[in-house]
């Protein structure tokens, strides 16, 4: 069903058969489920964005619970959860991409600047690249 390795909130809404609305909403309510966002402010859902947001429709809309419920629930299967088995990089770009997602999650200022510094050298290794 995925094949694409980032998404728009288009496609996410099309895949999911939900509103863009709605998707925008979660983001706000589910803590967890923050999609990255592109410099100019855009969306970018990644696999795992798109099965968290699957997950959520299901408790909401099919299992019937209450956004409460769903959130608590929430919490419990993502922040417990392992990752899902080590992330390599294998060029700059890759590294670019885990610390987007990285940065998706991070609420301090200063590792945001950290990341942001990385971000900026491995960009510059990877024009130095091409």
């Amino acid at each position: 069903m995925l094949s694409k390795r980032f998404y728009t909130i288009t496609e996410v809404s099309e895949l999911l058969v939900v509103p863009a609305t709605t998707l925008r909403y979660w983001e706000d309510v589910f803590p967890m489920f923050n999609p990255n966002r592109l410099p100019s402010g855009r969306r970018r859902f990644t696999r795992a964005d798109v099965k968290m947001a699957a997950h959520i429709k299901d408790l909401l809309h099919v299992k019937g619970l209450k956004i409460d419920a769903a959130i608590e629930l929430m919490n419990k299967t993502y922040r417990k959860a392992p990752p899902h088995g080590l992330r390599k990089c294998q060029t700059p770009l890759d590294a670019i991409v885990l610390l987007d997602e990285v940065r998706a999650i991070i609420d301090d200022a200063h590792a945001l600047a950290k990341i942001e510094a990385v971000t900026n050298f491995l960009k510059a290794l990877e024009d130095v690249k091409e």
